[in-house]
């Protein structure tokens, strides 16, 4: 576990963008956030992410969510932190229990954290960590696991198409006021 933190005498802007692959490693190195540091977290992705349907040989069901939008966003809200002292928003981090575990809901994402659309209107059950199959590749927890939900799942959480649109469209609304 790490328990280095970001020194806090900076006098310049510090944002710390992590997966979820990374929160249980770093959480003794977790900050508050201050006029001058960030820390986020974005729920349901992994270190490394791949394209949902690629083969990926030697990794279990890998991970495709990305938390490659969170980054992305954070470089504009620093850009606008450096230029014109607009700070960033301050996000909520992944949830850990007293048992340094990541909490999850019923069907096994984790709770709290930035939530983009494709983890907040789920459809697969998403994890930071994954596993190697067997002989695979050695670095397999860092892409993670995604696990669809089964048909009936999805039915009974998405009637319709429209239904699900409008979840999704809500999340995405929800996303871009945060500024994600």
């Amino acid at each position: 576990r790490h328990t280095t933190v970001i020194r806090e005498d900076l006098d310049v802007p510090v944002i710390v963008v992590n997966s979820e692959t990374e929160t249980l490693a770093y959480v003794g190195a977790r900050q508050r956030d201050t006029d001058k540091f960030r820390f986020w977290e974005v729920a349901g992705t992994s270190h490394v992410s791949v394209e949902r349907g690629v083969e990926s040989p030697g990794l279990d069901s890998p991970n495709w969510l990305s938390y490659q939008p969170v980054f992305s966003a954070s470089l504009r809200h620093m850009h606008r932190w450096l230029k014109d002292g607009k700070e960033p928003p301050r996000m909520p981090l992944i949830t850990v229990n007293e048992k340094s575990a990541i909490e999850l809901d019923e069907r096994g994402n984790a709770l709290g954290g930035i939530r983009l659309p494709d983890f907040a209107v789920a459809t697969s059950t998403h994890k930071g960590r994954g596993k190697a199959v067997s002989g695979g590749n050695r670095f397999a927890f860092l892409y993670g696991s995604a696990e669809d939900f089964p048909a009936d799942d999805l039915a009974k959480l998405y009637p319709t198409r429209g239904k699900f649109i409008a979840a999704y469209d809500k999340a995405l609304e929800k996303s871009v006021e945060e500024g994600m």
